[in-house]
């Protein structure tokens, strides 16, 4: 049951994917490459969605850490934020979104209640186990796993 007031970011991992363990892909003419064109040899993909499950807005001032997705032992190649509700969210984000060599730093945006982006990340490099670590704190709020969470998933109002 949700405390009044509470604001709850989620973060839903919809995809975490090594392209190159699939022998398909091996075989077939598509290859990635990174920014210089030199082929990714071990390319994965990860696709996330966050979004705002609370009753209040969260607000820029909110966020007293940062929200950050890492993945130990790969590389990020390449961040694009596909989708948005409303879909000028999507620019907005995309504008401010940071990529370190194994971290992506999302900036801190105002996200109404229903609001919510979809990431998708090009990595390279072998990991044992494919981790992806989501870090973030909010004032007077929750940032959530929403695969957790029995029956919810992130809804336009």
């Amino acid at each position: 049951m949700r405390r009044r007031g509470r604001k709850i970011l989620s973060c839903d991992l919809l995809l975490n994917y090594r392209i190159s363990a699939n022998p398909a892909w091996q075989r077939a003419s598509v290859r990635f490459h990174d920014h210089d064109q030199a082929p990714i040899a071990t390319p994965s993909i990860v696709i996330l969605q966050i979004g705002n499950l609370g009753v209040e807005s969260v607000k820029r001032q909110d966020y007293e850490v940062p929200i950050e997705i890492g993945f130990t032992g790969r590389r990020v190649e390449a961040v694009n934020v596909t989708e948005g509700h409303p879909s000028e969210l999507a620019q907005a984000i995309a504008r401010h979104v940071t990529a370190t060599e194994q971290r992506v730093v999302l900036p801190a945006e105002d996200l109404d209640p229903g609001n919510r982006f979809t990431l998708l990340i090009l990595l390279s490099g072998d990991s044992h186990d494919d981790t992806v670590e989501i870090t973030g704190t909010l004032n007077d709020g929750n940032f959530v796993n929403a695969r957790r969470l029995p029956n919810r998933k992130v809804h336009a109002p």
